[in-house]
């Protein structure tokens, strides 16, 4: 009769290391940002099962307006469609996997090898976007001239008189020798 003690045993030495391979999660790998090509429309899934996987992935993502049946609508669509950024050490990891990972097509290669990308390109990507991945492409600043973009003051130039933390800024327009403040959405605006 088997004992819960020889189970637990048995278990300890099932998940045992079976190689003195490196460990590709170690903090000094030289990791180095290759492009993945996705299937259709499945870039936030194929970045999903990859960093389950436990690679770093990166979809810069941008905020695109849609105009449906009288409604616009905000959705978060992919800067580069079909594409996503992914880094790791080919040294240290199994990156054959990404081809078979779920909502991708293939890793971007040269010669057999993953392509790598230059470093500067994703870190200036990664320097505009938040958490969210959101690709910001101008930097507003408090008392900066804007230009309003939408809504009945479109193409008024205003200065910036304070940026919210719900993505929302708000523009003095001078009107009449007058300051009137205006709160508008940031997407609303855009520096002169």
């Amino acid at each position: 009769m088997t004992k819960p003690s020889d189970l637990i045993q048995f278990r300890n030495a099932s998940t045992a290391p079976l190689c003195d391979c490196p460990d590709p999660l170690a903090a000094d790998r030289a990791d180095r940002w290759h492009v993945v090509y996705t299937q259709a429309h499945a870039e936030a899934m194929a970045r999903r099962h990859l960093q389950e996987q436990g690679f770093k992935a990166f979809l810069p993502r941008f905020v695109k307006n849609v105009r449906h049946a009288r409604q616009v609508r905000k959705v978060y669509a992919p800067l580069f469609p079909r594409y996503l950024f992914v880094a790791f050490d080919p040294g240290f990891r199994p990156w054959r996997a990404i081809n078979c990972t779920r909502g991708v097509t293939c890793l971007l290669t040269q010669d057999g090898a993953p392509a790598a990308i230059a470093s500067d390109i994703v870190d200036a990507l990664l320097a505009r976007s938040g958490p969210d991945e959101i690709v910001r492409f101008f930097d507003l600043r408090p008392g900066q001239q804007v230009r309003v973009l939408t809504g009945p003051f479109a193409e008024q130039v205003a200065v910036l008189e304070r940026l919210s933390s719900h993505e929302r800024v708000r523009v003095l327009l001078d009107m009449a020798h007058r300051k009137i403040p205006l709160d508008l959405v940031q997407d609303a605006v855009s520096p002169l």
